[in-house]
């Protein structure tokens, strides 16, 4: 959905659930706002405001739940792919998409990447984590992005890495390098070359 922009969801009645119940709603971050209030019969007007891709989650008293995200468009007059409606969300702009297990990641001193790690039932949200570093003069700086992605700015000598270690397990470790291999599919390599 657009930002800002006011839309009607329509929930046909059935035998079951005749009449929609009360609900709550919770937003991804503090910046997304909720305008939302019954219409007319079976229909619920929502109109969201925050960065893109902030998301509500909506419930039901009687269970159904529903998600709200907000994209650059919306699909209300065509159909539009995840990759174009959410483009400049993270699990399509990030430079590293990687599940927690021990990968490598190359990164050129000084420049900023983002991380994604797609959720999975075991592992739903980033948790705590912590980091080392194989020489003094190697200082990163992390910062959360959204629920499932990092930012990360590393500065010192190449060949320096950053060990990385979630509290739920996950870890991956991030090495200096001339070359990174940023937004490039497939196996990431194990050692910068060079190093």
């Amino acid at each position: 959905m657009l930002p800002g922009r006011a839309y009607q969801l329509y929930f046909p009645p059935s035998r079951r659930r005749p009449h929609l119940p009360g609900y709550s709603y919770a937003a991804s971050t503090r910046q997304v706002r909720v305008e939302s209030g019954f219409g007319v019969e079976h229909t619920l007007t929502v109109k969201v405001t925050g960065p893109p891709c902030g998301q509500v989650d909506f419930r039901f008293r009687d269970g159904r739940a529903f998600a709200l995200r907000l994209a650059s468009r919306d699909n209300t007059a065509a159909n539009h792919p995840p990759e174009v409606l959410y483009a400049d969300c993270p699990e399509f702009s990030a430079d590293y998409r990687i599940a927690g297990r021990n990968e490598r990641l190359p990164m050129r001193p000084g420049r900023g990447y983002r991380i994604y790690f797609p959720p999975t039932r075991r592992y739903p949200e980033l948790s705590g984590f912590s980091y080392r570093t194989t020489d003094a003069r190697v200082r990163p700086h992390f910062q959360f992005a959204e629920r499932h992605s990092l930012t990360v700015r590393v500065a010192g000598p190449l060949c320096g890495t950053v060990e990385v270690r979630f509290e739920d397990g996950r870890a991956f470790t991030i090495q200096l390098a001339e070359q990174d291999a940023a937004g490039r599919e497939g196996e990431l390599p194990r050692k910068a070359p060079g190093c």
